[in-house]
């Protein structure tokens, strides 16, 4: 129906909201950014690089690694954008040497590159703008990503935690009812099994004494009638 569609629109609308979030992240941070050489060839590398970049972005979830290395190859085109955006995003999704293997040469890189930019700074200015940009372009991205990481496994594990708890309650609930059931199935046996056994005994009585044969076979009947009345019970009771 109607409901059930929109349903499932909701997830697929959130996931291009993120890409469309993430494309603008990068296109925010490229215009705010100013380039490590002012060289053409770097124009050339990031037209060649923004396709690629959009399709890693939409496919990050399946190939996690893509966006952090096209932003490696984007540093040297001058921007530290997607690397920002890049390194975010996986760790976000892994942790593994694979991911510290890619930090590690962003960090590597961009470090390279502003040693180059900063020739004439003189060492503490290098040191300063090294320092700075490792924080902002790799530090901080991993941070951000590691802090989303942790969050969305606390509330996982609490979903989990909270599902596991209804669970338990429904458990208890049913072991809570069917002990009560079997509770009043006893009293039920003991109570009216007692009564249709001393029925049944006194029908006997009766129907042995007397010496009318209409009272006998009513006797006989009530006998019977309370006799199959117990064995009715006794199968309630254990089934």
């Amino acid at each position: 129906g109607m409901g059930a569609d929109a349903a499932a629109g909701t997830p697929r609308l959130l996931r291009w909201g993120a890409h469309l979030l993430l494309l603008g992240a990068i296109a925010v941070l490229f215009v705010n950014s100013s380039p490590f050489l002012a060289e053409p060839w770097q124009d050339v590398l990031l037209l060649a690089l923004a396709p690629l970049v959009v399709a890693a972005v939409l496919l990050r979830d399946r190939l996690p690694y893509a966006l952090p290395a096209l932003g490696i190859l984007a540093l040297a085109g001058g921007t530290v954008a997607v690397a920002m955006v890049g390194i975010a995003t996986m760790a976000i999704r892994r942790s593994g040497p694979a991911a510290w293997l890619l930090v590690g040469a962003a960090a590597a890189s961009l470090t390279a590159l502003t040693v180059a930019r900063e020739l004439e700074s003189g060492p503490v200015g290098i040191a300063i703008a090294v320092g700075i940009g490792l924080v902002m372009v790799v530090l901080a991205p991993v941070a951000i990503g590691r802090y989303i990481r942790a969050h969305d496994r606390l509330e996982a594990s609490a979903a989990e935690a909270s599902a596991r708890a209804e669970i338990e309650r429904e458990l208890a609930a049913r072991d809570a009812a069917h002990a009560e059931r079997e509770r009043i199935a006893r009293e039920m046996h003991d109570g009216l099994g007692h009564a249709l056994a001393l029925i049944a005994m006194q029908a006997g009585a009766i129907e042995v004494r007397s010496r009318e044969p209409e009272s006998a076979a009513a006797a006989e009947r009530i006998r019977e009638t309370a006799r199959t009345g117990l064995a009715d019970l006794r199968a309630v009771v254990h089934a």
